[in-house]
């Protein structure tokens, strides 16, 4: 009888293992989505590349930009988010986000949207405050939001959006005793759900929301999880894969292992007559929750891959810096000076020098 059951014991601890090895961290399940649509990569794809730091193809993006078709609120919304998040120039598409007549033609989704776009293309004008005044006065007796007004109830998905979308304007006693009150309903919440169903976009949101207000807890982002897939994530558990619930969980991820902030790239990194020239592209640091345009580059180079040997640092307030160096290896640091402080972003990956 002992014999049997240390036998089980042991096939019990062999199938324990086994399963465990099927397990994907947050990582890789972010670089698997990734690679798997960067050929087709729609605006929430490129907005949650841009959010996690990946290394974005120059195709991906020309792709993108050439099948973009905007018409409600929303799109123009994602589309400032989606380009803003890699780096290009989404400025013909932020003057639909201060029309506010348009704006509100779509309910609440569309102020909120606004608002998050708008902080994160760094924009500021007076139509916030109309659409911030919209969204305090839209709040549930029970402290949360809904996006259908004859709910008496709040809803997770929205709670955790609009939450996002005051983030900027926290400071404002008005709107700080609306978002802690937000901000413990999902805190008490066991599981994250909506319309009555345990799913993966309302545990994306509130992963989201808490990490973009510094709520040091793991609860949202491992449901989120449990609905991932070798191919993306399912909106319940026991249906198929999804496309809204990959795409929200996808930018999720983005947001949750790299808090927005952007990686800077090397276009370039070139030497001629023992002279080194790279050329960067434009970089945006994240700053007390403020994505903000870099104001220079640090150019750092080596002879080895390490970054041991014959280091050289030289910084420039401009997307190409030259200098004479016989290093072999580069790689750029972004930053942005406050109060005459450099405060840096994240730094490239190291390319070798052609």
């Amino acid at each position: 009888m002992k014999k049997i059951i240390s036998i089980l014991v042991a096939v019990s601890l062999v199938f324990s293992m086994t399963l465990t090895s099927f397990a994907i961290t947050k990582s890789d399940a972010y670089t698997k989505i990734a690679k798997k649509y960067e050929d087709n990569a729609g605006d929430w794809i490129i907005y949650g590349m841009g959010l996690g730091g990946y290394d974005v193809k120059a195709s991906t993006i020309k792709s993108f930009k050439a099948n973009i078709s905007v018409k409600n609120p929303t799109d123009y919304a994602r589309t400032v988010l989606a380009l803003s998040a890699v780096g290009q120039d989404a400025s013909k598409y932020v003057d639909k986000l201060l029309d506010y007549d348009f704006i509100k033609s779509q309910g609440m989704n569309g102020p909120v949207w606004a608002l998050m776009a708008l902080d994160f293309y760094g924009v500021k004008d007076k139509v916030e405050d109309r659409y911030v005044d919209y969204l305090l006065g839209i709040e549930k007796k029970d402290g949360g939001f809904n996006f259908s007004s004859s709910a008496e109830k709040y809803d997770v998905d929205m709670t955790a959006m609009v939450l996002c979308a005051l983030y900027p304007f926290r400071n404002d006693e008005k709107v700080k005793k609306v978002c802690d009150r937000a901000l413990d309903l999902l805190k008490d919440c066991k599981s994250f759900s909506s319309y009555g169903a345990v799913n993966a976009e309302s545990a994306a949101q509130v992963a989201f929301a808490f990490k973009k207000w510094g709520v040091k807890e793991d609860k949202a982002i491992n449901q989120l999880m449990e609905f991932y897939t070798p191919v993306g994530f399912k909106h319940i558990k026991d249906g198929n894969i999804d496309g809204l619930a990959t795409v929200q969980g996808f930018y999720a991820l983005g947001m949750y292992l790299e808090g927005g902030a952007e990686k800077a790239k090397i276009k370039s990194v070139t030497k001629k007559d023992g002279k080194i020239t790279c050329k960067v592209r434009t970089t945006y640091v994240r700053v007390d929750g403020k994505r903000v345009k870099a104001s220079g580059y640090t150019l750092m180079l080596a002879k080895d891959k390490k970054f041991t040997k014959g280091k050289k640092s030289v910084s420039a307030k401009k997307l190409t810096i030259s200098t004479k160096s016989k290093a072999l290896y580069a790689k750029v640091k972004p930053y942005v000076l406050v109060d005459g402080k450099k405060v840096y972003g994240k730094v490239s990956a190291v390319k070798k020098v052609k």
